[in-house]
């Protein structure tokens, strides 16, 4: 990019940075079409910039030739924008040119910073709603017109500018914004050094690290390979020092970075995007996400420990940790935009977007403390750049799911979709997750959290529907399995990311990764099949849930690593997996044969521990 190039980007990001900031505080009163159009022009122009097409010079006029196109056309909406909302339907020639012109913008853009795959499902959508009479399976009753497409697509507040595009040119805008302004505070040092006073020193102490450090650091960065280069820099290197092997210490980062998008408060962003699509607080939606990450946590935090028991790794030595308190001492005012953040999110229940900004606001005065967390004039200006330049895909993805879910409304192609799923599972609820499941680790292989999200949701979610589960249920499966493309091969890029730190085989630290997810694979199962575990129920059934799913969890995790008290034979971990998979069950019965299996092993664990304890104290 050239210096000239470099330079637009940051006035462009400074300018989208503050003109949000204003208008989420209420001082810019412009209608949220133009608000949103604005947002995107700008995007899709940063997006072009730091994605250019390398064909020499012949990309360069190419992409400043989409540029000129980008400002034309949302200049175009932007300056009629009263009169397209008044004679909405009314489509004119003119009409027509700029909506196949900003099809043309978005899609090449989706390939550039999104994904081409996504951009391939656009167009297959878009073929099916002007050709979808003669297509065979997917039939329509008659072809859809390029007017009405437009009318759908391009004019008025839906399709590209429908609620994807709101939610990420508001809300998601300002908590990149504030992962920003938090990273370069240096929470993320803080975070870290928090838990290697906490944990650094038990059993297996690094990889424990890895666990919080990422979890904290990705529940406000949203992104995993982010999560991984920032706090694997440190956690692997010590796992490998204490007796990890490199490949399971990047199997490890990947994993426990991954996680960090589906915690609370933030969850990567897309937890905004699941309360506008539900119609709910934002509130209702971490307590739904909470107790799936928090297994998701507890099951890694179980292999772990397993592990570091199965190969007797012990912690760091306690003089080489930092010490809890002089962290704390030291930076303590770096947390309080954080618990800010969460006093207006859950207890005053303030809008996201309005207590995103103020929790900014007070990073920014907190980090003048110290002169070496201080975010001068520079840092100001890179926060913004760096917000802008990372909300480009999220801004682009938005933009592609709003074209879906305007063209699925014109055609109904999405409840045929849903239709197709539930016959070919046989109208078994099983089934059809598993189908999800698949559907939803492939589709979302390469993607960022909210591309996974958005691509997914509006194809895959009435099939769920469908058997009748709440609608949530439906959000957070798919929500889930989406988040776990990340480390599942054959495109796990937050374990390629890790294996980049380890010098390890990429495929190698990405089946691994694998391996150690296998519990939380199923996790998602667990609220599909009783949606106790996202809390919707009595309390009586969310107890229970909650006790039987850790205790499944723990057989299962140490099923997979063979060693719970002691190393587990073949047997006995086979015994171990089928009590976990029994425990997970919502119905009484397989509750009761999940317990007697579990004591069993469990019992026979105490008593070969006993003996080799007897063992080794005769032999001395």
């Amino acid at each position: 990019m050239l210096k000239l190039e470099k330079y637009i980007v940051v006035l462009l990001g400074v300018f989208l940075s503050i003109w949000t900031s204003l208008y989420i505080a209420g001082f810019f009163l412009v209608e949220a079409g133009i608000h949103r159009a604005l947002f995107i022009g700008i995007t899709l122009i940063i997006g072009f910039l730091t994605k250019p097409l390398k064909i020499n010079y012949v990309g360069k006029i190419i992409d400043y030739i989409l540029i000129i196109a980008t400002v034309l056309t949302f200049g175009y909406y932007i300056y009629f924008y009263n009169e397209l909302i008044m004679r909405a339907g009314l489509v004119t020639n003119i009409d027509v040119f700029f909506t196949v012109l900003v099809l043309i913008i978005l899609l090449e853009a989706i390939r550039r910073t999104v994904s081409i795959y996504l951009s391939i499902i656009i167009v297959a959508i878009l073929l099916h709603t002007l050709l979808g009479s003669k297509i065979p399976f997917f039939s329509t009753e008659s072809d859809f017109s390029l007017e009405r497409v437009s009318s759908v697509v391009f004019l008025g507040n839906t399709g590209i500018f429908g609620i994807p595009l709101d939610v990420a040119a508001t809300i998601v805008f300002i908590f990149v914004l504030f992962g920003a302004f938090f990273a370069k505070s240096g929470v993320g040092q803080a975070f870290l050094d928090l838990a290697f006073g906490a944990f650094g020193g038990v059993r297996g102490g690094p990889a424990k690290v890895s666990i919080f450090g990422s979890g904290l650091m990705g529940s406000v960065s949203g992104s995993a390979t982010a999560n991984v280069v920032t706090t694997g820099v440190f956690t692997i290197p010590l796992m490998k020092k204490v007796g990890y092997s490199s490949r399971f210490a990047g199997a490890v980062e990947s994993v426990a970075s991954t996680g960090g998008m589906i915690m609370p408060p933030i969850m990567a962003a897309v937890g905004f995007l699941i309360a506008e699509f539900l119609g709910i607080p934002y509130f209702e939606v971490m307590m739904m996400a909470l107790i799936p990450a928090l297994f998701y946590y507890i099951t890694l935090f179980i292999a772990i420990d397993a592990q570091a028991g199965k190969r007797g790794i012990k912690g760091v030595p306690k003089q080489d940790l930092p010490n809890i308190f002089d962290v704390i001492k030291k930076s303590w005012y770096l947390f309080i935009p954080l618990l800010i953040l969460i006093y207006f999110l859950v207890i005053k229940r303030w809008s996201p977007g309005l207590s995103g900004l103020i929790s900014i606001s007070f990073i920014i005065i907190m980090s003048w403390i110290r002169k070496d967390t201080r975010i001068n004039f520079k840092k100001l200006i890179e926060s913004f750049d760096e917000a802008a330049r990372g909300i480009v895909t999220v801004a682009v993805a938005c933009a592609g799911a709003g074209t879906i879910v305007g063209l699925f409304s014109l055609t109904g192609l999405g409840n045929r979709l849903a239709i197709i799923l539930v016959n070919l599972a046989g109208n078994n609820l099983l089934i059809l997750l598993v189908f999800v499941a698949i559907i939803a680790l492939i589709l979302g292989m390469g993607l960022t959290a909210t591309a996974v999200y958005l691509t997914l949701v509006v194809i895959l979610a009435p099939a769920i529907e469908a058997f009748g589960l709440p609608v949530a249920v439906a959000h957070m499966f798919i929500f889930y399995y989406g988040i776990l493309s990340n480390i599942t091969p054959p495109v796990a890029i937050a374990s390629f990311a890790a294996a980049g730190l380890t010098n390890d085989s990429p495929m190698q630290v990405a089946v691994l990764s694998a391996k150690l997810a296998i519990p939380i694979y199923l996790i998602p199962f667990t609220f599909g099949f009783n949606p106790a575990y996202l809390l919707i129920g009595t309390w009586s059934t969310i107890v229970v849930a909650i006790i039987t799913g850790l205790l499944a969890i723990y057989a299962i995790a140490t099923s997979v690593i063979g060693y719970a008290m002691t190393n587990l034979s073949l047997l006995y971990r086979f015994i171990f997996f089928i009590s976990g998979i029994c425990l997970l069950l919502p119905e009484t019965i397989t509750d009761f044969i999940g317990i007697v299996l579990f004591m069993f092993v469990l019992i026979t664990q105490i008593i070969t521990k006993k003996r080799q304890r007897f063992t080794a104290v005769s032999n001395v």
